[in-house]
């Protein structure tokens, strides 16, 4: 990635530095290096913007909004969640509108407010059916499962976690087998 970015920016290729340094941002927040990762992020967003590329706009936007929401600022990442999500809708892009929504979610319920958590949980759900992509449906039911348990939402909660399971191991996907027995 740390190659493919730099032969981006040698040859100035702005989607592709902004594209890649998003990737990159999300591989560097998984090492434990945020500052680089907030850097990286907050770069692609600029260039977004410059460039009009409203997808991956979406995509760094909701890495700084997770970032923000891991530092305890809430209200900066549901401003960035949001923000994303606006422009998710505006480029008819699905993968980054069932990010947009479950990122959404996924803040509201480690705030507590599990009922605007469901809601936009909910969305990424029907949207990811609706796309017919079931990798991404899956990955939803990891935090709605757990949003409908608070809600006292078990037999949601079981029939979202059998799918998921049952997907899981026709795909041998061994994330999502993790997430299942967890």
């Amino acid at each position: 990635s740390e190659k493919g970015f730099e032969l981006a920016k040698k040859a100035g290729a702005i989607r592709w530095i902004s594209w890649i340094g998003t990737g990159l941002a999300d591989t560097y927040f998984s090492m434990g290096n945020m500052n680089k990762a907030v850097l990286l992020a907050e770069e692609s967003v600029v260039l977004d913007r410059k460039a009009g590329n409203m997808t991956n706009l979406s995509y760094s936007m909701n890495e700084l909004g997770f970032y923000h929401q891991i530092f305890g600022e809430w209200d900066k990442s549901e401003q960035y969640h949001k923000e994303a999500l606006s422009y998710s809708q505006k480029a008819k892009d699905t993968q980054q509108l069932v990010n947009s929504y479950a990122c959404l979610g996924w803040l509201y319920a480690e705030k507590g407010e599990y009922v605007k958590a469901r809601e936009q949980i909910d969305k990424a759900i029907v949207v990811s059916e609706k796309a017919g992509a079931k990798y991404y449906q899956a990955l939803v039911y990891t935090w709605a499962i757990r949003i409908y348990i608070e809600l006292g939402e078990t037999e949601k909660a079981e029939n979202l976690l059998d799918n998921m399971l049952k997907f899981a191991i026709e795909t041998e996907d061994k994330l999502l087998i993790a997430n299942a027995d967890a």
